[in-house]
């Protein structure tokens, strides 16, 4: 008995031996105490300079400095306190991180610093008579050895040391385009990357703007070009931006707060006292004004008169009019208040008569002055649209399944019965016929007496407008869910061709010069199709889905609203962005070009309407930019 209580002490012995053992072997680290502290970063020309405080540590072995992207590390000395970064892009974020490394004991927390490497060189390239300048700045980098400058045609190069700010190249062709690259050479044998730029000699501008595509906001740098004075050197400057503000510097930054083409003025003296004046019109993109409605814009778009007055209807039923500098001309309420205009878009007549349908169920027929000249009352809501033919007749649907046909003085002209509601809104062929479509999945065509002349059967409801081709065919998706499709068909009635869509659509189609068609749709793609019905490309916000239909500017840039707050260029060639302007609203809402370019939107969720200024000049001459074919929204061809 007592070996037995002997061998069972001397196992507890040795448990608590071995315990006391591995506590003994623990790492002891004090992140609190060792972790690397007060990182600070500096950026450069392709570099950043970082600083820290080495922690005070004898299990200190080494400092760990890693980066992304580009995944780059590096194991440092421990003494190690400063280190630069180079070959990295410019104006891209990086990420550093810095820690110690304590060995077996372990590594410290984590100090972290983002920052992005500057653009010091700004180099650039002026246009001469027979000539160019070329111009830089020195970028602050100690290791900087010299310059290297090549250019074409002629396949020339040439060196240049880093006291050289400039260079100027003669005997160059008028008229033809020289590209030119400048290369930094460093001390350990690298270089930076290679920046290109291209001028024309010949006519010679006298200042250069540091943007091609200038928005309101961004800061932006006016260089005055040397190569405009042949023979003398400018020694003071006036410049006049065109809203409000000047300056007296050489190469002025400047930042315009709102969109809009300004004229840019700028007077200077050269070293013989002579003075020269010179101007240049400057394309800003970005928003004019921002008027506040009643309540939000939703599928309703707005129309502008002849007379530049821009209307726009909102979900509580108001219908506002607007001077082109955004002020209030007058407000006129269609109904009660929250009668919605939901879809309902304002058609002009060409008397200036201004019709608009809302929830109250009535269609409105409003003088220019913001007075009512008439209502026409249907059984029910009106959500679509109104369109106008050529002699005067308005046509409309209704929540109560008809289509009506109203005379200029508003009393009813004929009703066209459906088999569902009618949310759609008219279009109007060349010949007078209008085409419709209806919950009860059809597509009607109807003579300019009210007959029928043909109905075309869809997989599903007929929610989205019809929208009509230079050669009389009829475009138009329906709502089958995922089944949904977007139809071709032909003024007889038949089948073209159908596209099957990802899910329904619900706003209206828009068409390019090329005869390329242009939709959104609920599965958040905005389509492009070719005339025959296949795919050109697709494009995609990452919306909910693409309620708005787009306008085709002059120059076949398309202009989208979306539900992620942004308000897109598109290049029509493959659907990519040529720039994205964040607004403070969704928007279902479709954008009404003017001729001067200026694009009109409403937005929801915060409501608003926009006056955006694109830099594009007017409508496309296609047979239906818009969504309802032109600024007035007549909804004809």
């Amino acid at each position: 008995m007592k070996r037995y209580i002997i061998k069972i002490v001397f196992f507890f012995l040795i448990v608590i031996a071995f315990v006391n053992c591995k506590e003994e072997l623990l790492p002891k680290a004090n992140f609190e105490l060792d972790i690397v502290k007060n990182l600070e970063a500096t950026a450069g020309h392709e570099q950043v300079t970082l600083t820290w405080d080495t922690p005070i540590n004898d299990n200190l072995e080494q400092i760990i400095l890693s980066w992304s992207p580009g995944n780059g590390e590096e194991m440092l000395e421990k003494s190690v306190s400063q280190y630069s970064v180079k070959g990295l892009e410019n104006n891209t974020n990086y990420t550093f991180k810095v820690q110690g490394d304590y060995g077996k004991t372990g590594k410290s927390g984590i100090s972290e610093i983002i920052i992005a490497p500057l653009d010091e060189l700004n180099f650039e390239a002026l246009a001469g008579n027979g000539f160019a300048v070329l111009v830089w700045n020195k970028p602050n980098r100690e290791d900087l050895d010299e310059y290297q400058l090549s250019w074409e045609p002629g396949n020339g190069s040439i060196t240049l040391g880093t006291n050289k700010t400039s260079y100027t190249l003669q005997d160059l062709t008028n008229g033809e385009e020289y590209s030119f690259e400048m290369v930094c050479q460093y001390s350990d044998g690298t270089t930076s990357e290679v920046i290109n730029k291209k001028v024309t000699p010949g006519d010679v501008s006298a200042f250069n703007v540091s943007a091609d595509q200038i928005f309101s906001g961004d800061d932006i740098t006016f260089t005055f070009n040397p190569a405009y004075l042949p023979v003398s050197t400018a020694t003071s400057w006036s410049w006049d931006f065109g809203d409000g503000t000047t300056s007296t510097e050489q190469n002025p930054s400047h930042n315009y707060t709102s969109g809009g083409k300004y004229t840019v003025k700028l007077n200077f003296t050269d070293d013989n006292g002579v003075n020269y004046q010179v101007s240049e019109d400057i394309k800003v993109v970005g928003v004019i004004w921002k008027y506040t409605p009643n309540d939000h814009i939703k599928t309703s778009s707005s129309a502008i008169a002849a007379d530049g007055t821009i209307y726009a209807g909102d979900t509580k039923g108001y219908l506002h009019a607007l001077n082109p500098d955004g002020t209030t001309k007058w407000v006129f309420l269609c109904g009660i208040d929250g009668d919605d205009i939901y879809g309902s878009c304002p058609a002009i007549g060409n008397d200036g008569t201004i019709y608009v349908g809302s929830y109250s169920g009535n269609l409105y027929a409003i003088n220019p002055d913001g007075t009512q000249k008439w209502l026409f009352a249907t059984g029910n809501r009106i959500f679509g649209s109104p369109a106008i033919a050529s002699d005067g007749t308005i046509y409309v649907g209704s929540q109560d399944d008809n289509v009506y046909g109203i005379n200029p003085d508003g009393t009813q002209k004929w009703v066209f019965t459906t088999g569902g509601d009618v949310k759609s809104s008219p279009s109007i062929a060349s010949d007078g016929t209008i085409y419709i479509g209806s919950h009860d999945n059809n597509l009607y065509a109807i003579n300019p007496d009210g007959t029928k002349k043909w109905e075309f059967l869809t997989g599903g409801t007929v929610e989205c407008s019809p929208i009509i081709g230079s050669d009389g065919t009829i475009y138009v998706g329906d709502d089958a869910n995922e089944n949904s499709k977007f139809y071709a068909v032909n003024p007889d009635g038949t089948q073209q061709w159908s596209y099957n869509l990802g899910l329904e659509c619900i706003g209206n189609a828009v068409l390019a010069e090329d005869g390329t068609i242009y939709l959104g749709a609920k599965d958040a793609v905005f389509y492009a199709l070719s005339p025959n019905g296949s795919l050109k490309w697709q494009f995609t916000d990452g919306g909910r889905y693409i309620y708005a239909s787009a306008a085709i500017a002059g120059d076949g840039t398309i202009l989208l609203g979306s539900e992620d707050f942004n308000f897109y260029s598109l290049n029509p060639t493959d659907g990519s962005v040529n720039w994205k302007l964040p607004l403070d609203g969704k928007m279902f809402s479709s954008p009404v070009i003017g001729a001067d370019g200026v694009a009109y939107i409403g937005t929801l969720s915060n409501p608003g309407f926009y006056s955006i200024y694109t830099g594009l000049e007017g409508i496309s001459n296609s047979s239906w930019p818009m969504k309802r074919n032109g600024s007035l929204q007549q909804g004809s061809k």
